[in-house]
Parts: structure tokens; C-alpha cells; sequence
């Protein structure tokens, strides 16, 4: 799910853009720019504004569903199939909504991905994403990949009488970037954490969605220290470091080892975790990463030869 920012793999043809908005709005249009281009320039719409598709599934539920009941995550009804893995937003009789990602759906039922509020029968779930397709003429572009221009894609709508018009960045990469094998970390804070892990709610995929918020956030911190995620090849130390950091963010939430001060060993987690982020950030790259070419897919012999500066911010 993008989260304002759209990864479009290099030679993977036509793919798909999608974007959330705040609820259910009934149509939208869509553009996607290269902004090195003149604004007046016959180069600079690689999707000239059109309709965006507005996801249109709606039900009804139909039994009382959310808090309160045996089953908060689960939702009863009589239409069609919702889809795994997309955000639908749940409304009541007063207008009053949530949004949410659908867990796992068959035909006569939605599980939420996390408990919801209590909703009466005849409650609407309705479909809320919006998508476009990003065409496979600029996704299998070389000179637009070595390029690498930012590209903007804009989304206008409009949501209970207020415009909207956000504006997410697309990049060309090779692969979707990953830290570290986002299983691994998590079994292994189950084995060397377990009592972080004991401590935090009781819910299906509760650690695993944490390891993954996590691991979102480092990469937002490498791109903000002017590395690209899809091109640092962290291996070992990756997994390391992302370990560590979900360890951070369980101490934030208040976890700790029994007989240990929260506090304490919430500032000891810290200080940890920014040893590694400066072993693996700073100066040369560390034995088993690699610094992969974006554009020729080629890595050094041996460790990187890359130096990052230490003043640059992390």
C-alpha cells in the first residue's frame, strides 16, 4: 500500500498506482507528471489527467458487528467478495466511520485487520481505494529509468465538501526495496525477545505488523539520509538493525524485561540502535553490505567502496 510514495519496477510493464483516500468519495482524477519537464512541455505528462477508478464494492452488513461482540475483527454480510489486503471503510446509520484493511474475506464475510468500533446491523462497508495504471511504455523506458526524474502523481477528489489534491512521488527502481527478511526478524524477537513480545496485545499479526511499520520507517530514514534502500544491500547487519529497532519501538510502547526499569532500558534500547544506525550509515559500508549501481545493477568486488559522510544527518 503506498503510503505517498509508489515504487514502479523497471521493465514490469503497465502496473498499478493506488492511493487511500480519508473515505468514500464518488470519483476522482488522476495525472502523473515528470516534473524536469516544461509545465507547457509535450513531454511532461506521462498520464495526461483522466478518471482515476474509484473502487465501487458496497454491502451492508448483516448482523451486529465490532466491539461487543465474539469476534471485533469480523464482518457478516450478504454480497459479493470483498478483496484481501484492500482498505474499505465501515459506516453507521449517523455517518460516523472507520477505515480499515481487509485481513481475509470470503463470500459472506470481511475480517478486519485490527478490532473495530461497534457497528448495528445494516452498517455499509464500502470500497475507498482509488487506482490508475502506470503505462508500461514509461515503466520499460531505459532513458527514463537512467533518468531517474521525480515523478509526481496527483490525485483530485473531493471528501464531505473539501478538495483535495494529494501529491505522491513515483520512482523507477529494479526491485521493491526489503531491509531484511521481515519473517526472520520477527521469529527471532520471538526467541531473543520474548518477553517484549508477551507484553503487547493479543492480536493476529500484531508482531508482524509491527516488524513491518518498522521496517517502513528505517527506509523512510535511509532515503532522508540520501541512501536508497532498493540499492544499500544491508544483509546480516540489516537484519540486525532492524531487529534492534523494533526492540526501540517496544520499549517505546512501554514493554520491558521484568525487574528492569522502563525507562532504563527504553534509553539503553536507544542507544544501541543508533550504534548500529552509525556502524552501517557512516563512514565505509560494513563488512556484508553491499552498495548495489541503480542503473547498471553492479556492486564493487568484495565490501562496498562507498564513503558516507558523518555530518550528514541520520
Amino acid at each position: 500500500m503506498a503510503r505517498g510514495f509508489h515504487d514502479v519496477i523497471y521493465l514490469g510493464g503497465a502496473q498499478t498506482l493506488v492511493h487511500v483516500p480519508p473515505g468514500v468519495v464518488a470519483s476522482a482524477t488522476v495525472e502523473i507528471a515528470d516534473l524536469t519537464q516544461d509545465e507547457d512541455g509535450d513531454d511532461r505528462f506521462i498520464l495526461a489527467s483522466g478518471a482515476a477508478t474509484v473502487d465501487t464494492y458496497s454491502t451492508t452488513i448483516a448482523a451486529d458487528a465490532g466491539a461487543g461482540e465474539a469476534d471485533p475483527r469480523l464482518l457478516t454480510h450478504a454480497g459479493s467478495s470483498a478483496t484481501a489486503g484492500r482498505t474499505y471503510a465501515i459506516t453507521a446509520s449517523d455517518g460516523s466511520y472507520e477505515t480499515f484493511v481487509a485481513e481475509a474475506v470470503s463470500s459472506t464475510t470481511i475480517r478486519a485487520s485490527v478490532p473495530l468500533s461497534a457497528y448495528a446491523s445494516g452498517s455499509t462497508v464500502s470500497g475507498i481505494q482509488l487506482s490508475c495504471s502506470f503505462p508500461a511504455i514509461s515503466a520499460n523506458d531505459e532513458d527514463l529509468f537512467d533518468g531517474n526524474p521525480p515523478l509526481r502523481v496527483r490525485w483530485t477528489y473531493t471528501f464531505r465538501e473539501q478538495l483535495y489534491q494529494e501529491d505522491e512521488i513515483v520512482r523507477l527502481v529494479r526491485h521493491k526495496p526489503r531491509l531484511a527478511g521481515l519473517g526472520a526478524v520477527e521469529a527471532a524477537l520471538r526467541s531473543s525477545w520474548w518477553e517484549l513480545v508477551k507484553q503487547i496485545p493479543r492480536t493476529p499479526n500484531a508482531l508482524r505488523d509491527l516488524v513491518s511499520s518498522v521496517a517502513d520507517r528505517l527506509q523512510t530514514k535511509l532515503r532522508a539520509r540520501g541512501i536508497e534502500p532498493e540499492s544499500f544491500m544491508l544483509g546480516a547487519p540489516g537484519v540486525e538493525l532492524l531487529q534492534q529497532a523494533c526492540v526501540l519501538r517496544l520499549a517505546d510502547q512501554g514493554c520491558h524485561p521484568e525487574n528492569r526499569d522502563p525507562q532504563a532500558f527504553r534509553d539503553e534500547q536507544e542507544a544501541e540502535f543508533a550504534r548500529l544506525w552509525a556502524w552501517l550509515t557512516q563512514g565505509r559500508s560494513a563488512e556484508g553490505a553491499a552498495d548495489v549501481d541503480r542503473v547498471t545493477d553492479t556492486a564493487p568486488t568484495g565490501s562496498s567502496k562507498r564513503y558516507r559522510s558523518v555530518f550528514l544527518r541520520g
